[in-house]
């Protein structure tokens, strides 16, 4: 008998069946389709027929999700609760053997054309779809009544964490119920046929499949009622030391970067040779704190009211980029001495130069932001995942680290002025040298604008497939290996790891021989996509390298390669295939 039902749901592979339909209803033996609208949405109502069911977006142990696919934009609303079907201790499926209701927000859907594929199961499972087109059909009874199907929405998210083979959930409230069970959005991490266990603090324990990631959200069950849940990265005991050091350690290293060595090392040159008074150093201090702290609170904000952003958010507007291309060409210009500062104009600065101090601070942050450095990604991506009292202090903590540097040469310039030459022409030479990072920032500016603007690289290399979570679950389930690049155009440590490793051949021939698929995560624009799936990764920031080896849970590569880190990582799998050949 299992032998049975296991060979006659895999026949669904084997058959498909494709209908077309002009009106606003469809029938065949084994299901009914509706279509109702209002002024801006759409509601298909499919109804099994015969004892038949169709299966949820997360199918369950077997099967394929019913899914649509409209000729204009749609975005889907929600849809209804599915049940569960337990077939035996064989396996089980999420799916609809009562009317389900998928309701979609569909702008001028007069005579548009959706796709709509399912497969049906009784006996034996086999896949259909049909084209059917919309007209007008108002029926506020059908809306009425979906609504009465759809899950209850959670107010708040969920905490979860991955735990020897378990998904753990804690509810912000304790629960007394005797019925639970959790469903995830994602296939492959709990099967249907798993039980909860509730410990005595109240966490629910769910059996995961191997290799299986933390879902981002799915459906709760608690006493036969439906809950749709978010879910958020859960870390215990936080090693809050730890945590400090590294944000502390990470914003010194900022100071280092490209686009911002250049300009504060000159002027804190000019410091030692024409000192300011210490008050000067507060306000530098004061205006990175406070652009920290502006960024952490936007931050919070923006992400709380369902906005994805991320580290270097704002390089995703072209305003801001036009703005910051001012900046350094005019800045890039003053240390070529091409323009100058002198007469009523300096005298107004000098008079305001405590204000400059904070503005230079302001400033300097703003150009740093597209650089998340080493130790700086993983306490970014803690920040902005944790609670709004612990984002902050955190913030604040990296933008101490990256102000510490300059405030101490500001305050006591005599400590450095002991290493230096006296003032004289090697100040104009190094002011030429270091104005070259500058211009390249420039260019770099100028460029990343124009792909903001204009141009499409919607088509990725040969090698490098665009970022699509399907293809890469499908890969992982097969115990296929998997690498994914997550970077952007505005990210400078993004853009060295190409040049150096990812781009050169000796990557790319290693990744083919090993069976590697190659994914490009392009986060240049804004991406809700790619910034759920970093949060999956507990990061908020790029670069952030994933690798996964065949059959085996992932690895994270540093954030600055080299290509010796690459033949560690893929030693492994490169020593196995020269053993197979």
């Amino acid at each position: 008998m299992k032998k049975f039902l296991m060979l006659t749901m895999l026949l669904f592979v084997l058959l498909g069946l494709n209908f077309q339909a002009t009106a606003q209803a469809w029938q065949n033996e084994q299901i009914k389709i509706d279509a109702f609208t209002n002024e801006n949405e759409v509601l298909i109502k499919l109804t099994p027929l015969n004892g038949g069911h169709i299966l949820w977006d997360n199918p369950g142990d077997i099967g394929t999700p019913t899914t649509f696919q409209w000729s204009i934009s749609a975005t889907r609303l929600n849809e209804s609760v599915p049940q569960k079907f337990e077939f035996e201790d064989i396996f089980g499926q999420y799916g609809y053997e009562k009317p389900a209701y998928y309701l979609f927000d569909v702008q001028n859907w007069d005579g548009a054309t959706v796709h709509i594929s399912w497969t049906i199961c009784k006996e034996e499972c086999f896949p259909q779809s049909v084209s059917l087109k919309i007209r007008k059909n108002p029926n506020q009874s059908a809306f009425e009544e979906a609504q009465k199907t759809f899950p209850l929405k959670s107010k708040q998210k969920i905490a979860a964490r991955m735990e020897k083979g378990a998904l753990v959930l804690t509810l912000p409230q304790p629960i007394n119920v005797a019925d639970v069970s959790f469903a995830p959005l994602a296939r492959d991490v709990i099967s249907p046929l798993t039980k909860a266990e509730i410990k005595q603090n109240g966490e629910l324990y769910f059996e995961t499949q191997e290799n299986a990631a933390l879902p981002s959200g799915g459906l709760l069950w608690l006493n036969q009622k439906a809950y749709r849940v978010e879910l958020e990265p859960q870390t215990e005991d936080e090693p809050w030391f730890l945590i400090f050091l590294l944000s502390f350690l990470g914003g010194i290293v900022l100071n280092f970067m490209p686009c911002v060595f250049p300009v504060l090392s000159l002027k804190a040159l000019a410091l030692v040779h024409n000192p300011k008074p210490k008050s000067h150093a507060l306000q530098y201090l004061s205006g990175v704190l406070c652009c920290f702290g502006l960024m952490a609170c936007l931050l919070i904000a923006l992400r709380q009211s369902g906005v994805a952003l991320g580290w270097g958010f704002q390089l995703q507007s072209p305003v801001f980029v036009s703005i910051m291309l001012g900046i350094f060409i005019f800045v890039c210009l003053l240390m070529l001495g091409i323009i100058k500062i002198k007469g009523r104009l300096q005298g107004f600065l000098e008079r305001f130069s405590a204000a400059n101090s904070f503005l230079t601070g302001l400033v300097s942050v703003l150009i740093a932001s597209p650089c998340s450095g080493p130790l700086l990604g993983a306490t970014v991506g803690y920040a902005l995942l944790s609670a709004p009292q612990a984002c902050l202090p955190i913030f604040l903590t990296m933008g101490l680290g990256y102000a510490l540097p300059f405030t101490l040469m500001e305050a006591y310039p005599h400590v450095i002025s002991r290493f230096l030459p006296a003032p004289g022409k090697w100040m104009l030479t190094l002011s030429r040298i270091l104005a070259v990072p500058v211009f390249l920032t420039c260019l770099w500016l100028a460029w990343l604008l124009a792909h903001l603007l204009w141009l499409d690289d919607s088509k990725a290399e040969s090698v490098w497939q665009p970022y699509d979570k399907a293809r890469i679950e499908n890969l992982l389930a097969e115990n296929k290996p998997v690498f994914i690049d997550f970077g952007a155009k505005w990210c400078l440590t993004c853009l060295i790891n190409e040049k150096a490793v990812l781009d050169m051949p000796e990557f790319q021939e290693r990744a083919k021989a090993c069976g590697i698929s190659l994914f490009k995560a392009d986060w240049t624009n804004q991406s809700k996509d790619i910034t759920q799936a970093l949060a999956s990764y507990a990061r908020a920031s790029v670069p952030l390298y994933v690798y996964y080896p065949a059959g085996k849970n992932y690895e994270i590569w540093p954030q600055i390669l080299t290509t010796n880190i690459v033949k560690e990582h893929l030693n492994e799998c490169t020593s196995a295939n020269r053993r197979a050949n």
